[in-house]
Order: C-alpha cells, then sequence, then structure tokens
C-alpha cells in the first residue's frame, strides 16, 4: 500500500531550496563586488565561502525533487511499471540521456497511473497526461536563449502543479480498496504476474 505524499513538502521544500540559493548567491556576489573593490589585492575568501554555502539550499532542493520522483513511482509498482523509482531518479543525472528520460519520468508517470488505475479497476481521477508533458517541454526549453527565463517560471509553476496533482494521486491510492490486477484482452503469459 502507497505511504501517503505530503504536498506541503515537496513544494515547500522545492521552493525554499530555489529561493535560499537565490538569496544566498545574491548576497555573495554583491559581497565579492564589494570585497574586490575594497581590497583589489585580497582573494575574497569569507565571500567565496558565502558562495560556496549557498549551493546547501539548492543542493537540498534537489534531494527534494528526486525523493518526490522515487515516491510517485514507488506508489504505482505493480510489475507493469515502465520504470523503477530508483531507475526513475537515477537516470534523471545523466548527462544527455536526461533530455529524454525527463518525458519517462514525469508524462510517462501520469501514462502508466492511469494504467494502474485500470488494472486494478480503481474508480479514482485520472492525470492529465498533456499537464505532465508540459513539465519536461518547458524544463527542455530552458536551454534555449531569450525563452530560458521565462521557460524557468512556467516549469515551476508546471512543476507545482504535477507535485499538487501526484501527491492528490498517490494519496488516493492509499485509501483505495484493493482489486486484483486485468489485463483485458491479454493473452496468458505475456505480463508478468
Amino acid at each position: 500500500m502507497p505511504n501517503k505524499m505530503s504536498k506541503g513538502f515537496y513544494i515547500g521544500g522545492y521552493i525554499t531550496g530555489y529561493i535560499l540559493f537565490a538569496i544566498m548567491l545574491t548576497i555573495a556576489i554583491v559581497a565579492i563586488i564589494f570585497s574586490v573593490s575594497q581590497h583589489p589585492d585580497d582573494p575574497p575568501l569569507v565571500a567565496l565561502g558565502l558562495m560556496g554555502t549557498a549551493f546547501l539550499p539548492l543542493i537540498f532542493s534537489v534531494v527534494v525533487y528526486s525523493m518526490f520522483i522515487y515516491r510517485m513511482w514507488a506508489a504505482i509498482q505493480d510489475g507493469y511499471a515502465r520504470t523503477t523509482p530508483g531507475k526513475a531518479v537515477g537516470f534523471i543525472f545523466i548527462p544527455f540521456f536526461n533530455f529524454y528520460w525527463i518525458f519517462q519520468v514525469f508524462q510517462g508517470f501520469a501514462e502508466d497511473y492511469n494504467r494502474y488505475l485500470a488494472r486494478r479497476q480503481l474508480n479514482l481521477p485520472r492525470l492529465d497526461e498533456q499537464l505532465f508533458l508540459y513539465y519536461p517541454i518547458a524544463i527542455l526549453c530552458t536551454i534555449v536563449p531569450f525563452v530560458g527565463g521565462l521557460a524557468a517560471l512556467a516549469g515551476i509553476v508546471l512543476l507545482v502543479l504535477i507535485i499538487s496533482k501526484t501527491c492528490d494521486a498517490v494519496n488516493a491510492l492509499a485509501t483505495a480498496p484493493r482489486a486484483p490486477i486485468t489485463m483485458p484482452n491479454a493473452p496468458v503469459g505475456l505480463f508478468p504476474q
């Protein structure tokens, strides 16, 4: 039975980490500029230390994001999901492959979740597969010059919506009655037990 997911933790942890990172990085940059202007011959060690410290909240956000992906995929593991929770998280960190994999993680989750509901004959709301497609598109658009900033803002908004919808969906699974798995029109022996 899936464990409940907290919208507040995942949304709050993700956004708070990025806001703290932005604030601390801005302070560090200002400190570096001030230090260099006041003492051009001395290296700005304290300011550089501040800059290094600024990355701690960013790391926290990445951990929260990874936990979210792991937990959402763990909720639908019945032998038919396209990936495991560990692969869903791990493959996101593979350079260049992650351009493809982010679609599998998000749009693929919505598709697999909806199939999971059908197999289990659960009368729960389906996830909007289009919404889960728009987020990877927005993330990939962040590397496009001139639209990257706008795409990043759209990505943040879309991720908040996805976290909210996913938490609701996984929490609904936790309270849904368990029904046997059914695969309509499936030949015997084709699918794992």
